[in-house]
């Protein structure tokens, strides 16, 4: 991830694969017991940063607090 441009891709990728199993708000929301993220290199930078915004729980969560237990699973981190 050398720019914000491809950090940002891989961000909202990620966004969309979790938002169904993590928003709340969703009419389409397929809830699961727990959630695994499996990252590699660069991209588990991204997902450590995405999985520890406060403002992106909230959104998920409405305030309401985590929806699953969510691991972060990191392989050839950077």
């Amino acid at each position: 991830m050398y720019t914000e441009t491809a950090a940002s891709s891989v961000r909202q990728r990620l966004r969309d694969l979790l938002d169904p199993h993590l928003d709340r708000s969703r009419v389409d929301r397929r809830p699961c017991d727990t959630l695994t993220v499996i990252a590699h290199s660069a991209g588990a930078t991204v997902a450590l940063g995405l999985l520890s915004d406060a403002r992106q729980w909230a959104s998920w969560t409405d305030g309401h607090g985590s929806v699953v237990p969510v691991t972060l699973f990191t392989v050839g981190s950077s």
